[in-house]
Formats: structure tokens, sequence, C-alpha cells
């Protein structure tokens, strides 16, 4: 596991959602540390089951106040209606449960110079002031925020991935306002 998928695991208990589950590798990792039947999933493709459904991160179809976690893996940047889904993962989380996202940095240095994100599938990039405004604003109050390095589950389509080692050396040398990608920890507020 890579440093971002373990700070996401440590984090999370009890009923888990992971929004835009079918094609990441976290929830083959999920799978491995969650019982079955604490374990749910959405995502737009995928197979359907009591517990995985095809559905919209921008309208979840589960009861208010179900989940413990919510985990949404490399999703929020490609989500028409970003807030939208916020408003719905504060409706479907149990009192103080906790968000765990990770989201490509708008604000990385080498997402800028090699232009990484700047595809038809990336709707809505984020820096870590603007994630973190947008989280408060939604009701969440952020717990721990994290940026990590470029890694083979932090995709951007492969198109760069020759460079993976470059990018990797180059982030230890970056502050954390120019690094790649971000994992943030947030509580669901009263």
């Amino acid at each position: 596991m890579d440093g971002r998928t373990n700070f996401i695991v440590a984090h999370i208990s009890g009923k888990i959602l992971d929004v835009g589950y079918y094609c990441g590798s976290l929830h083959k990792t999920l799978k491995k540390f969650f019982p079955n039947e604490n374990l749910y999933g959405i995502d737009i493709e995928g197979k359907c089951n009591a517990h995985y459904k095809r559905a919209s991160a921008e309208k979840i179809p589960f009861e208010n106040k179900f989940f413990n976690s919510v985990i949404a893996g490399e999703t929020i940047e490609h989500l028409q209606k970003p807030e939208e889904f916020l408003k719905e993962a504060h409706r479907i989380l149990k009192p103080h449960g906790l968000l765990v996202l990770s989201t490509p940095n708008r604000n990385s240095a080498i997402n800028k110079l090699l232009k990484s994100y700047n595809t038809k599938v990336h709707l809505s990039l984020f820096s870590r002031k603007e994630l973190s405004s947008l989280l408060e604003k939604n009701g969440f109050e952020i717990e721990n925020f994290r940026m990590f390095p470029y890694t083979p589950e932090s995709c951007d389509g492969s198109k760069h991935q020759k460079l993976f080692a470059l990018r990797k050396a180059a982030h230890n040398f970056l502050p954390n306002a120019l690094r790649e990608d971000m994992a943030v920890i947030a509580r669901k507020g009263n």
C-alpha cells in the first residue's frame, strides 16, 4: 500500500461507503481490511447488489445517517457538481462521521508543468485552500490534511507514468502547496 492508502485505511471504521469504487484499486485494498457487510459502493458503472449500486455521487441512494465513513478516492475532481456530493455525503453520514477524500492538487507544480489533469474528465480541480473552504461551507470540520506524491493509484490516465520516479523524487523537495495529491479527513459537524 502507498502512503495515501495507509492514511485512508487508518482513519475509517464502521459502515463504509466507497464513492466511485468500480475502477479503483483503493476498493480492492478496502476489501482486505473490512468485512463485506460493512463495505458499500456506488459508481456510475459497475455491478449492482444490496451493497453496490449504480448511482451518481450527486444523488446517493442510501438513507440519512447510514454510514460511519464515506470515502471518495480520486473522485471529486470528476464531478460536475462537487458541492452536491458534499451535501449528500453530509446527509448519509452518522453524527460525527468521517469523509475521507483524495484529489489532485490544482496548484501542483508538476501537474501545471505536465498538464496532467487538463482533460475532459477532470471537471473540478481544487487547491488545498479551495477544498478546505468547500468542505467547511458544507458542514465538515477538517481533522487532517496531507499532501502526497503522484502514485500509480492516483493515475492521471497513465499519461506520464514513465516520469513516475522523477515525479516522486521532485515531491520531496516541493513545499506542501505545490505537491501533487491531497488527502483530507473531515468530520461531519452538527
